[in-house]
């Protein structure tokens, strides 16, 4: 496959000849032809879908009628609910297909990545890294499990695998088809809606397109680019998508709950913190709620034992459920950045540190747990002993891989996505809830690996682009020789 060209964020131009074509293409099939064999065999001796909370909400859900506001404004988002709809809430076959889609993603993002380095070797040898990571535990694990990490990390891959295409075609001058842009919506569509908190990847994906969509109209003399509409409408599917996502969750309850436990475990508990909360947003201070102190938003119904909302079954704190429709979200988000941002930001940090060497055994209850792929994952999926050192040198050799080496340029934009995504959803997911933080985390730990890993791979290239520069073509203008 053809690297972009000298006007392009990459600086070089790179083409393979038609034996070094042909062998990257059946070494790439062979490999997806064994990821689907290591996938099937990872849950050898699996009887039925894994269970550890959460099941029934998805059938609820994917009962409301795909053309109903309900659908899309429900208690959780509707990604989920939408593949149970389809599988007619059969979870048989929900984890049959949440493990196509994870061959599926997870290929497409190893060929994505791959294509971005010089060397067939490396590239084939990229392909191979990715999806063998695909098979470790944090990932591999959840394709068993009926809950949305499955879904969530594989439309990651795939989101990020598209947008990989999509950005090689406007470096190449190309205008991006419809169709391919479609699917491009589609994929990235289904992924905002996996989890509420992908809406803030999506927030630093626009900004980089517009960032780059100026530095590139500056660069050729603020003249406007042949390919304006596509660029146009690449930025209005993003915005549009977004403000689908904020819309469908300020509609929705889900965010209720785990504000409320961010209240009750985190801020009154305190007293300090609860004056100063109170001093510095207009939540009413009800004597009825604050017996609840440290407890959870729910607790159990005497008749049945069944969970029910402290919200709905105590009237004594109706003003409070009355704050939380109509200032919760904007009051709580005015706190955490005006208010407490040093605060805010070193307790993500510290809740990326405790969290990102977690492993889901616990929900996964055996999932996967076979021999060799317990190896695989100890072996690329390792404990971090100073995570923070680690996310702080990896983020600055993307940074550095942007700016001084234009071959690179796009592996170094990457790496830099997955970093600071890592840490956008180690704040979202510590600040937006009490409950399942480690749960809820194992995202960041995908993410900051991800971005590791690169960093280390694309350095190795480098290096071995110093070492052994590539060969110049000699007789053939159409084509370069390229070192094995």
């Amino acid at each position: 496959m053809e690297q972009p060209s000298g006007n392009s964020l990459n600086g070089t131009k790179h083409r393979f000849s038609l034996p070094e074509t042909m062998v990257l293409w059946v070494s790439f099939a062979a490999l997806f032809v064994i990821l689907i064999g290591l996938e099937i065999s990872s849950f050898n001796g699996m009887t039925g879908p894994v269970y550890s909370g959460d099941e029934t909400v998805w059938s609820y859900v994917a009962e409301r009628s795909l053309f109903s506001r309900e659908f899309y404004t429900e208690i959780r988002p509707f990604t989920v609910p939408l593949i149970h709809k389809l599988a007619n809430n059969d979870d048989q076959v929900v984890v049959r297909i949440q493990s196509w889609v994870s061959i599926f993603a997870w290929f497409s993002l190893a060929i994505a990545v791959a294509t971005l380095f010089k060397r067939p070797i490396v590239r084939i040898g990229v392909a191979i890294f990715i999806c063998l990571f695909s098979l470790t535990w944090p990932i591999n694990q959840w394709d068993y499990v009926i809950r949305s990490e499955s879904f969530n990390l594989s439309f990651v891959a795939l989101g990020t695998a598209l947008t990989i295409v999509l950005i090689h075609n406007l470096q190449r001058g190309r205008s991006n088809h419809f169709a391919f842009l479609l699917w491009w919506a589609i994929g990235c569509l289904l992924l905002l809606f996996t989890r509420d908190s992908m809406v803030y990847a999506f927030g630093v994906l626009l900004a980089t397109f517009v960032i780059y969509f100026i530095y590139d109209w500056m660069r050729n003399g603020r003249k406007l680019p042949d390919k304006m509409p596509s660029r146009l409408l690449i930025l209005a599917l993003l915005a549009a998508m977004i403000g689908f996502s904020q819309w469908s969750f300020r509609n929705s309850i889900r965010w209720h709950t785990p504000l409320v436990n961010v209240i009750l475990q985190r801020i009154m508990p305190q007293q300090d913190s609860y004056e100063h909360w109170l001093e510095h947003t207009d939540f009413p201070e009800n004597p009825t709620f604050e017996q609840y102190a440290g407890m959870f938003a729910w607790d159990v119904a005497p008749e049945g034992g069944q969970i029910r909302s402290r919200l709905t079954s105590d009237q004594k704190i109706a003003d409070v459920q009355q704050w939380l429709i109509e200032k919760g979200i904007s009051s709580y988000s005015r706190y955490l950045v005006l208010n407490v941002p040093v605060q805010s930001i070193t307790q993500a940090f510290q809740a990326m540190s405790e969290n990102i060497n977690l492993f889901n055994e616990g929900y996964a209850k055996g999932a996967g747990n076979v021999e060799w792929s317990a190896q695989l994952s100890r072996l690329l999926f390792p404990s971090f002993n100073a995570p923070i050192f680690i996310w702080i040198v990896s983020l600055l050799l993307g940074v550095g891989i942007i700016i001084l080496v234009p071959e690179y340029r796009l592996l170094g934009m990457i790496i830099c996505f997955f970093i600071l995504n890592a840490w956008i959803q180690a704040f979202i997911t510590f600040h937006g809830d009490t409950a399942e933080i480690p749960r809820h985390m194992m995202i960041v730990g995908v993410l900051f690996r991800l971005g590791f890993w690169i960093a280390v791979i694309t350095v190795i290239s480098m290096l071995i682009d110093r070492l052994l520069p590539l060969v110049k073509p000699v007789a053939h203008p159409t084509s370069e020789v390229v070192n094995l």
